[in-house]
């Protein structure tokens, strides 16, 4: 998954994502560690700090 923009409101921060299927998805991120879902394929990641995205077990 790949982190292509964000912007930071208050706490929020709204990242602009691309996960390894191609799709391109916008979502609310609260805190690091907080669960982003692909809403095409179903994958999950876990947002950790400086808003980087890493594989949530399986998959490559």
């Amino acid at each position: 998954m790949k982190l292509l923009s964000y912007e930071d409101e208050f706490s929020l921060v709204k990242a602009k994502l691309e996960c390894d299927c191609g799709h391109v998805f916008t979502v609310i991120v609260l805190d690091p560690g907080d669960t982003v879902k692909c809403p095409k394929c179903g994958r999950k990641f876990k947002a950790i700090m400086e808003y980087k995205f890493e594989p949530l077990g399986g998959g490559s």
